[in-house]
């Protein structure tokens, strides 16, 4: 049997990264991927945004657009924040996602709670040109339903 010298409580809490304060990061989309909801109703785009500057850079969030369900104010909803996001990065009709990856742009973040569980969890509340700030993100919206989380949560 291998011999091992580890010692887990040297690393107790660093699977979890904490929630990043509410503010406006300067970031790029590096991956997207369709995934199924938990309640198996319909498909969400989800893009996952590093942030690159500051004291998170290297940090990942993620932002969820609910583009395929069978109620219509969840797909108008994902709609008008994706648009939003293409808007922030300068793109005027989205063929395939990739065109949305390594561009620079702002997402602003706030912190709420999770449903059901109660955990603090990231949420986009706006999307913006890069360098912009919370006041000036001329797509800046009220948090809704596109949701960002850290990994591991």
């Amino acid at each position: 049997m291998p011999q091992i010298e580890f010692n887990p409580s040297e690393f107790a809490g660093h699977l979890t990264p904490s929630v990043l304060p509410a503010a406006a990061y300067q970031g790029r989309v590096i991956d997207t991927q369709w995934r199924t909801p938990r309640s198996s109703d319909g498909k969400f785009l989800q893009a996952g945004i590093q942030i690159t500057e500051g004291e998170h850079e290297g940090r990942i969030v993620f932002a969820r657009f609910h583009l395929k369900s069978a109620v219509a104010a969840t797909v108008l909803i994902a709609q008008r924040e994706l648009a939003s996001l293409c808007a922030a990065l300068g793109i005027g009709a989205l063929k395939d996602s990739e065109q949305l990856h390594d561009k620079p742009l702002t997402v602003v973040l706030g912190v709420k709670r999770r449903d059901g569980v109660g955990d603090l969890v990231n949420c986009v509340t706006a999307f913006g040109p890069p360098g912009t700030t919370p006041d000036t993100a001329p797509n800046a919206r009220p948090p809704r339903r596109t949701r960002a989380t850290t990994p591991g949560k």
